[in-house]
């Protein structure tokens, strides 16, 4: 683990215990007591290393020795701190019971909003956001089919299909599985950096880039295809990006969208003659209608009534 951003130094209780130093003294026990809160609370017992830490001679260093090792305990060759080890564990405890609470929130969030049951003994907690998008993208396809579905019973009783007539609804393609992606073994993270060309987008730079790059894995089997959802989301964002991108997942939302779109069902349609163009049936009966006005019109007028629309 790191260390720790930042040093408790209770004022009080550091008085009251070195009141018996000089100016060098403190100095030079402070200086120690910040490399080791920086060295995780060990150091080595060696007076050279000891010297260059505090900043004096070796001479400075031996006359004030004996009077700042006095606040340390020596075993073998490495000094420690009972009181700095007392709030390494302190910080440590509290980031260990952070961690745990953002992977319980994350289940139950996940729970809440997929409807799936996660085992809460799960070690592989950062997965479960892969699974949530995963079954985000799975949701949008379903109800966008069942719309539309609900739309051709609307216009013909059972839709076009039950009467006889071919259905131009195209088949859902989001849940194939893409076949524009890199070979099997292909570095993603790599491969869609350089894509990219961008700062902001950098996998060398940025350890979040290598960490999360499962769900590149997650968008593939969820539909997306490279060329169409994949690289299009990473270009517009990250050249809207005003700092270094940490985390694929700052993907997500946009590559969901792509495939979403992408794999919207038409509007039942019908090309119209001569014209090489698809129109909604909607349209094609607005025109019809305007077209049996026009006879209408054209026939009273023969008749020499006046055209009233």
């Amino acid at each position: 683990m790191s260390a720790p951003p930042f040093m408790p130094l209770y004022v009080a209780e550091y008085r009251a215990d070195t009141g018996h130093l000089g100016t060098v003294e403190h100095g030079a026990y402070l200086l120690l007591l910040m490399a080791m809160w920086r060295a995780n609370g060990k150091l080595p017992a060696d007076d050279e290393r000891l010297s260059r830490l505090t900043l004096l001679s070796a001479d400075e260093w031996a006359k004030v020795k004996p009077v700042v090792l006095e606040f340390f305990t020596r075993r073998g060759g490495v000094l420690t701190h009972k009181r700095v080890a007392v709030e390494l564990k302190r910080y440590t405890d509290r980031v260990e019971q952070r961690k745990r609470a953002a992977q319980s929130g994350a289940k139950k969030a996940l729970k809440a909003s997929a409807g799936e049951n996660i085992n809460e003994n799960n070690e592989n907690a950062p997965n479960l956001a892969i699974a949530k998008t995963e079954h985000l993208l799975r949701n949008q396809n379903q109800n966008q089919n069942q719309n539309q579905n609900q739309k051709d019973k609307d216009i013909g009783g059972e839709g076009l299909g039950a009467r006889g007539r071919e259905d131009v609804s195209p088949r859902n393609e989001a849940l194939e599985p893409p076949t524009d992606w890199p070979a099997v073994g292909e570095n993603l993270a790599v491969l869609a950096a350089r894509e990219v060309n961008s700062a902001m987008l950098d996998p060398a730079r940025t350890p979040g880039l290598v960490t999360t790059a499962a769900r590149m894995a997650a968008w593939k089997r969820a539909g997306a295809r490279w060329r169409e959802d994949v690289i299009p989301a990473l270009q517009v964002l990250t050249a809207a990006a005003t700092e270094p991108i940490k985390s694929w997942a700052y993907f997500d939302g946009a590559i969901a969208r792509s495939v979403s779109a992408r794999s919207r069902p038409l509007e039942v349609g019908e090309a119209i003659a001569g014209r090489g163009v698809v129109v909604s049936l909607g349209d094609r009966i607005a025109e019809e209608h305007a077209r049996a006005n026009d006879l209408a019109k054209q026939k009273l007028e023969r008749m020499g009534i006046a055209w009233d629309g």
